[in-house]
């Protein structure tokens, strides 16, 4: 029975995209990759029969009744923030120094970044 499968091309997805990985036999598997948004919206609008997706749309979906079931992988699972950098000519010492004004993030970064921001922060600080 063929399926399509929408993975977020990664180090973590590259050996099943690449085939070092190979489905069982008799399934047959077509393979696309796209952003994390991107097969998000896919899965929702039906053109996958699995993808990686956002588990805040997911959770979402499911709440306005769409029928769809998560699978218990976390291809993407990750620390979101590896660094922290400061322009040489801050007066920031710290994360913990950093006020709302100097925070500064994308919006595709995600919900609730911010607030995680701030907890991580608080825990470089000691």
């Amino acid at each position: 029975m063929p399926f399509s499968c929408a993975l977020i091309d990664s180090a973590l997805t590259q050996p099943i995209l690449k085939g070092a990985v190979a489905p069982a036999s008799g399934l047959d598997l077509t393979f696309t990759t796209a952003t994390v948004d991107d097969n998000s919206r896919a899965m929702i609008a039906g053109k996958y029969d699995i993808a990686e997706m956002s588990m805040a749309t997911y959770v979402q979906a499911r709440a306005r009744g769409l029928d769809l079931l998560a699978l218990p992988v976390f291809m993407g699972r990750r620390f979101l923030q590896p660094c922290v950098a400061f322009a040489k000519n801050s007066t920031i010492g710290s994360p913990r120094g950093m006020s709302n004004d100097d925070l500064q993030l994308q919006a595709a970064e995600g919900f609730g970044m911010e607030a995680r921001w701030r907890y991580y922060a608080s825990l470089l600080d000691g």
